[in-house]
């Protein structure tokens, strides 16, 4: 697949997780967190056919470095699969 082709992949996931999730605003999300929010759905589905949730929370903006603007915040412990508890939480558990 080509580049524009993941590309495309990655803008159709988002739009679709973005319409899903209508409660969080994602607008504006940088590009390497919008990634990784794009491919939880399809690691969830890949993992025994299961089913993606963003919980309320995931994404927020904070200010993280002590300027006066909110920083992006991307918390993949509100990330949920429901055909593997731990697919997200990385080696240290959870």
């Amino acid at each position: 697949m080509g580049t524009r082709m993941r590309s495309l992949a990655a803008c159709i996931a988002l739009t679709v997780l973005v319409a899903a999730v209508h409660a969080q605003d994602l607008s504006g999300l940088p590009a390497p967190l919008a990634a990784k929010v794009a491919a939880a759905p399809n690691a969830c589905e890949d993992f025994n056919n299961g089913e993606f949730a963003l919980k309320w929370g995931a994404v927020v903006r904070k200010d993280r470095d002590g300027d006066p603007r909110p920083d992006w915040v991307l918390d993949e412990l509100g990330f949920a699969c429901s055909s593997a508890v731990s697919l997200y939480y990385g080696t240290r558990g959870c």
